[in-house]
């Protein structure tokens, strides 16, 4: 049961994680990086399309400018499956490695 425990927090703290990485900013130089944003750590796994704002152009925010995902129901994105699956088993084993290194320093202690 406590296995099973585990494997679901570690699901649940994935997704979640995958989820905050899209709000960590990334830095777009022109107009072509403004159109196709790459989002996600540690692979892009999203792009979205922020052409309809008015970065760079006169009176407005000069480049380079920091954005992060925006609301995605103005500004059409593409989610990569792959560089997204590959995210998410790269977050997977880390909590396995963090999970075998907690139990084999717990049975040192016991032996000790």
């Amino acid at each position: 049961m406590l296995r099973i425990l585990r494997t679901v927090f570690a699901v649940l703290a994935a997704t979640i994680l995958l989820i905050l990485s899209l709000q960590i900013p990334t830095v777009v130089e022109n107009r072509t990086e403004l159109a196709n944003q790459k989002l996600g750590y540690p692979l892009h796994f999203v792009i979205q399309d922020n052409s309809r704002f008015s970065i760079g152009e006169p009176d407005s925010a000069p480049f380079p400018y920091a954005l992060n995902l925006m609301n995605y129901l103005h500004s059409p994105i593409t989610v990569l499956a792959l560089p997204l699956a590959l995210n998410y088993f790269i977050l997977l084993a880390l909590f396995y490695l963090a999970n075998r290194i907690r139990r084999l320093r717990s049975r040192v202690r016991q032996e000790s």
